[in-house]
């Protein structure tokens, strides 16, 4: 049984001691499996070792990506795959050994309107046998988990020999498919542990929620690496300038903070600890690369730090976000890399700065249905479970009072898992240094209103 693995892309090398769970799972050979979990407990490292363990076979591989949101995290299993074939032909191999083809396929699904486009994308390749993998496909953008659902069972009836395996944060999983759950974390920094209990005690709240995990109660012992977390304070401006990417100041500030910890050439020393590709900024707020934030950006820039902005957003095409992505996965340019965090979703860098800030309210309403079906349920006192949120009770003929009420419950509580859920899933990318910047005193956003810092140190930037 597999207990350690090496994984490399570009310049990247991961070496990791895979958890009991993983290895328990990359010993199952059954076909169809959905691997669950929240964020940061291997999900895409045993997916991309199944698709290694079915290549030696001799089975081609199709890494698909089923919409959008799924690209970078599905780019990235494609490229450590096509570096273990590339490691493979080296001299410790013997010549006559045959591994199967590694594909790319990338599609939108979006609803019932395209399903059938997206079924026969895959189906070219294989009407009769197929081995899949599929990383991170979440409901987003219109992609619920009931056209998942649809999309696996139609292509199951379509393919008869059909071998897929694919993760996501959801427990829902179609007839016929097994599901596994990984819920230790193994690559938390220590100090954010407490955070992550507190993301426990919500999921444990919304207990009601059939799909959805929480992670394991022994965290301490499941954590097999710590890195360093830097704490900064952005002091804040006038306007605009007290967000940290509209702010020059901060800009230097983190140049400051990176040269520090060895980000590009120091002066006097003849090695660098982190090249500048290394380097990996997140922010909650758009980036459109044809209007990038000037201010943040000179202030890296004219501190020595050369940086690249990450096309996303509604001006990117899919050729585009695929180019982008796979220039930052290879680290093409030794740049540090601008990102909107919504696209670096299952990627990660040595070294990753994450300018916090929580979303507007009007990112975590319902939607007119999800609305429509709160009233009617509580018209029939029926509990009524909106996905992501709390189960909602009433007496029957409720006020429109009382349904606004409701409302303001389920998005009160939906906003605080998922803000939860997304700074662990940010803050996990970092696997050498953390370093998180907070926003000015009075300006914190996220489910507690306040950044705790403890015993922890914040510098004021």
């Amino acid at each position: 049984m597999m207990q350690e693995a090496t994984i490399r892309w570009g310049p990247f090398e991961k070496r990791l001691t895979l958890t009991s769970a993983q290895q328990l799972l990359l010993a199952d050979s059954t076909p169809l499996a959905i691997i669950s979990g929240p964020p940061g407990c291997g999900k895409s490292v045993t997916l991309m070792l199944k698709g290694l363990e079915w290549l030696k076979k001799g089975h081609d591989v199709i890494v698909f990506g089923l919409h959008s949101s799924c690209m970078p995290a599905s780019r990235l299993v494609y490229w450590q795959l096509c570096q273990a074939y590339k490691d493979s032909q080296g001299p410790l191999f013997p010549k006559d050994r045959t591994w199967g083809q590694l594909k790319y396929e990338h599609a939108v699904l979006r609803d019932a309107r395209n399903l059938e486009a997206t079924l026969r994308a895959l189906q070219r390749h294989g009407s009769s046998g197929l081995h899949v993998l599929m990383d991170d496909f979440c409901p987003e953008d219109g992609f619920t988990v009931e056209m998942m659902l649809v999309f696996m069972r139609d292509l199951r009836r379509r393919v008869p020999d059909l071998h897929l395996w694919a993760t996501n944060s959801y427990s829902k999983v179609p007839e016929d498919f097994r599901l596994h759950v990984l819920t230790q974390p193994i690559r938390y920094p220590l100090p954010l542990m407490h955070e992550i209990r507190v993301a426990v005690e919500v999921l444990k709240g919304l207990g009601s929620v059939p799909d959805s995990h929480g992670y394991s109660d022994d965290l301490a012992a499941s954590v097999v690496y710590s890195p360093q977390v830097i704490h900064v304070r952005h002091s804040g401006g006038k306007g605009d300038k007290r967000w940290p990417i509209n702010s020059a100041k901060c800009g230097k500030q983190v140049a400051h903070v990176l040269q520090r910890i060895g980000v590009g050439p120091q002066s006097g020393a003849n090695t660098e600890k982190y090249q500048f590709r290394d380097v990996l900024i997140l922010t909650r707020s758009p980036v459109d690369p044809r209007n990038p934030p000037q201010a943040f950006l000179r202030g890296l820039q004219t501190s020595g730090i050369p940086t690249q902005v990450f096309p996303c957003g509604a001006g990117a095409t899919s050729d585009q976000m695929e180019n982008a992505l796979d220039n930052f996965i290879l680290a093409k340019e030794n740049k540090v890399t601008l990102m909107t965090d919504s696209p670096a979703r299952g990627l990660d860098r040595p070294v990753v700065v994450c300018l916090t800030g929580a979303l507007p309210d009007e990112h975590y309403q319902l939607t007119p249905q999800a609305r429509k079906n709160l009233a009617e349920s509580m018209s029939t006192s029926v509990t009524f479970t909106p996905r992501l949120g709390p189960s909602v009770t009433a007496t029957a003929n409720p006020t429109s009072a009382e349904v606004k009420e409701a409302e303001k419950v389920v998005e009160g509580r939906l906003k605080a898992r998922m803000e939860l859920v997304h700074r662990l899933d940010i803050w996990s990318r970092a696997s050498c240094q953390l370093i998180v910047v907070h926003l000015p005193k009075g300006m914190e956003g996220g489910p507690s209103g306040s950044e705790d810092y403890g015993d922890r140190k914040c510098i004021i930037l």
